[in-house]
């Protein structure tokens, strides 16, 4: 009697153990995934932010050429001068995204060092 019901409480602890166990596995399966494309939509994220640099700093380039050759006024210069200054700022701020996607992942799946 009393260790029947003992042996089918264990059963029972242990079954909700198991249960418990495997919602944690897809818990962390899910945030391993979502991590993954948090990630891997920084680094695209990221890819494009450097192109941006890189075409505002050719335009900057052009525009300053223009302003020394009086083609242009000094808003237009100031102008190109703030947008080459947003896309540095977007960029270290991409690269900053980049890098905190990929430790989330890292340490989401130990590999963290």
């Amino acid at each position: 009697g009393r260790t029947s019901v003992q042996s089918q409480n264990a059963r029972i602890a242990l079954e909700q153990q198991k249960i418990q166990m495997e919602k944690t596995q897809s818990t962390v399966s899910k945030d391993v995934m979502n991590a993954y494309a948090t990630y891997q939509n920084a680094l695209f994220v990221l890819r494009a932010q450097a192109q941006n640099l890189e075409t505002a700093r050719r335009n900057f380039d052009r525009t300053d050429e223009m302003y020394r050759q009086g083609q242009i006024t000094s808003i237009e210069f100031r102008q190109a001068q703030l947008n080459q200054l947003n896309s540095d700022v977007n960029y270290s701020k991409a690269k900053y995204d980049a890098k905190l996607a990929e430790l989330t992942l890292k340490q989401l799946t130990g590999t963290l060092f």
